[in-house]
């Protein structure tokens, strides 16, 4: 079975930018004033990618509920994201700026909010394509994130197997010379999926 073969679906929680209601709920995953310039620069370079790469975002339609990926009223002060979906590719592409809510020691990001992403990321890479459900998660940790620190990710289906997709992320400093983490994660699609 190929992924890249399949058509995507998107579902009602994941917007592409391309949804005429998406700008008007999805200021938080925009540029803010406390992102680094590295941060601000890069995702300016996301931005700019070409035609196929599109930004993505999760959004709760139910105004009393939070996706977890933004579930804190100050976002900035946990961690913030952009990411960018190229659908050709079957790859999603982004920046994360860590606030001083993100830290486990003094000054360094908790390994958790780390996993957050790599889950998070990776499950909407898989979602856009069909209904799957995370069953394992693998992370490396190959350096220590400050807290003040930028990171960019870049993720991707590295295959099928039957009714499971294997997802990877990568985690690396923007300016791609040091890798914080990398992480596989196995999803299963269900029977009653799209796929």
């Amino acid at each position: 079975m190929s992924i890249n073969a399949k058509k995507i679906q998107v579902r009602k929680h994941v917007k592409l930018a391309s949804d005429e209601d998406w700008k008007c709920k999805l200021d938080i995953w925009k540029v803010n004033e406390s992102w680094s310039e590295d941060c601000k620069a890069a995702f300016k370079e996301l931005s700019n990618l070409g035609d196929d790469w599109v930004q993505v975002a999760v959004i709760c339609q139910d105004p009393e509920r939070r996706c977890y990926f933004n579930c804190h009223d100050q976002q900035d002060k946990v961690f913030s994201i952009a990411m960018f979906y190229s659908k050709s590719r079957n790859r999603i592409r982004g920046i994360a700026q860590f606030g001083p809510y993100s830290q486990s020691a003094s000054g360094v990001v908790h390994t958790g909010a780390i996993a957050t992403i790599v889950d998070t990321v990776s499950g909407i890479l898989i979602n856009l394509i069909c209904v799957a459900v995370t069953i394992s998660m693998t992370l490396r940790f190959k350096q220590i994130l400050l807290t003040e620190e930028s990171a960019q990710f870049n993720c991707w289906i590295e295959r099928t197997e039957g009714k499971k997709a294997i997802v990877k992320m990568v985690i690396t400093s923007i300016d791609k010379g040091r890798t914080f983490a990398e992480g596989e994660s196995v999803w299963m699609i269900p029977k009653n999926g799209n796929v």
